[in-house]
C-alpha cells in the first residue's frame, strides 16, 4: 500500500474526515525523535478541532423605540440550521418600567425576555428558557414584539437583543 492511504470508502454517502492510516505519525521515528508531527497529521487534528467547536450563528435586533407593538423591528432570516442557545440583551439607556420582549420564529413565540426596570445599562442579561425545543431551520424568519415597556426612544438605540444558536 502507498504511504498516504486512508480509511475513506467512495461508496459512503456521508462526509468522512480522511484519516492518514499509513502516514508516518512523527517526522522522525524513533531515533532522534523530537515529537514533531508530519503536516498530514497536523491537518487531520486541526479538522477534528473544527468538529469539536461547531460554528455559532446569531441574529440581532437593535431597538430604538420601546413602544409596545407586535412587530417592532426588522425581520431577519436564519442563515443556517441549529438549536437555540441563548439570547443576550443589553440596555443602552435606563428604563422606568419593566420591558418584555418576545422573539418570534416564523410568527410563533420562541422566547420571552423580561428586563426589570432596575437593570443598569451596559449589563448583559442572558436568557435560555425557550418556549419551544429551540430547533432552527435555515430560512426561518425571526421577528420581535414588545408586550410591555415604558416607551423609551433614542435614535441611537435603547436596547439590543442577540439570539445565538449552533
Amino acid at each position: 500500500m502507498a504511504k498516504a492511504t486512508t480509511n475513506y470508502k467512495p461508496k459512503s454517502a456521508s462526509d468522512i474526515t480522511l484519516v492518514p492510516t499509513l502516514t508516518d505519525f512523527f517526522t522522525s521515528w524513533p531515533s532522534g525523535w523530537k515529537g514533531a508531527l508530519t503536516r498530514q497529521w497536523l491537518l487531520f487534528f486541526q479538522s477534528l478541532q473544527t468538529w469539536a467547536r461547531p460554528q455559532t450563528f446569531w441574529r440581532t435586533a437593535g431597538l430604538v423605540d420601546l413602544t409596545a407593538g407586535a412587530d417592532i423591528a426588522q425581520w431577519v432570516p436564519a442563515q443556517a440550521p441549529g438549536t437555540a442557545l441563548r439570547v443576550d440583551l443589553v440596555l443602552r439607556k435606563p428604563i422606568t418600567s419593566n420591558l418584555v420582549v418576545t422573539i418570534k420564529q416564523n410568527g410563533t413565540p420562541l422566547i420571552t425576555c423580561t428586563v426589570d426596570a432596575q437593570v443598569v445599562p451596559g449589563k448583559v442579561l442572558t436568557y435560555t428558557q425557550f418556549l419551544t425545543s429551540g430547533a432552527i431551520a435555515q430560512g426561518d424568519v425571526f421577528s420581535w414584539a414588545i408586550s410591555s415597556s415604558d416607551g423609551t426612544t433614542d435614535p441611537n438605540g435603547v436596547a439590543t437583543l442577540t439570539l445565538l444558536w449552533r
